[in-house]
């Protein structure tokens, strides 16, 4: 497990609200971390720039229209980031989601329980700086407080996402099944 030691997860608890142009105000802030960034939920209101962030990064995850971030953070169990999802985003969901997706069924036909990391994205210009840890390990204490115990994901093979996989053997993740192509299970 990762220690969870480099931000201060604030959850519930909190009265801080982000603020600041980088923040629709209200959002509650969920962490920061030892640099000051600030993790906040992500709603619909933010979708301006999810959207862009992600399809900017369609190759690496996949495209998403309002339509289908709509639904995909309807059922989320985690979705947060930073600036509002222009600068980074992680979306979760747990073992239960109706999620109509072909890696998501893999795992759920080969798993009970879990929370499954549909995407994490850091823009190119704030890469290298611990956010996508800080996400991570803010996702891992939400999934923990849950009572879960397995986080997974999946990194693409083809065609190869040499960056996440560079970031999930350097938290010290790796792999427990390699497989082909991914076929529709039903």
């Amino acid at each position: 497990a990762l220690p969870i030691s480099s931000f201060r997860g604030l959850g519930d608890q909190s009265t801080e609200r982000c603020s600041g142009t980088k923040y629709r105000e209200g959002n509650l802030v969920v962490a920061l971390d030892k640099k000051g960034n600030v993790i906040c939920d992500l709603s619909l209101q933010d979708a301006t720039d999810i959207l862009l962030l992600n399809n900017t990064h369609a190759k690496e995850t996949s495209v998403l229209d309002d339509a289908s971030l709509t639904t995909l953070l309807g059922m989320a169990f985690y979705a947060r980031g930073m600036d509002r999802g222009a600068t980074a985003l992680l979306i979760a969901l747990e073992h239960n989601a109706a999620y109509v997706n072909p890696n998501f069924m893999w795992f759920k036909a080969t798993r009970e329980s879990f929370v499954y990391i549909d995407r994490i994205i850091v823009s190119i210009s704030r890469r290298g700086q611990g956010i996508a840890r800080v996400l991570y390990e803010d996702l891992l204490a939400a999934a923990k407080r849950a009572g879960h115990d397995r986080v997974v994901c999946e990194v693409n093979i083809e065609p190869p996402n040499t960056v996440s996989e560079a970031f999930h053997v350097a938290m010290g993740h790796f792999a427990t099944h390699l497989c082909g192509p991914v076929r529709d299970l039903h």
